[in-house]
């Protein structure tokens, strides 16, 4: 499967990591946990609606449609 990439900056807020993984499989309902730390973050469902809400008006097709999220990951 390919590796999914965001166009936006990770920090975790427990640990202060900058890398995301999801399981084999992953789907929108999928956690994405913290790489150096385990921590759950957000499914990827969430992720890709934050991203599609700071990318603004020129968001990709995938992104579209997508709503915005409460308590979404902290990014520098």
């Amino acid at each position: 499967m390919v590796k999914p990439s965001l166009n936006m900056e990770f920090t975790c807020p427990l640990c202060g990591g900058h890398g995301l993984s999801l399981p084999e499989g992953y789907t929108d309902s999928s956690m994405a946990t913290c790489d150096a730390c385990g921590t759950d973050i957000a499914t990827w469902g969430q992720l890709k609606a934050v991203a599609a809400e700071r990318a603004g008006p020129g968001a990709p097709q995938a992104f579209k449609g997508l709503s915005s999220v409460k308590g979404s990951p902290r990014s520098r």
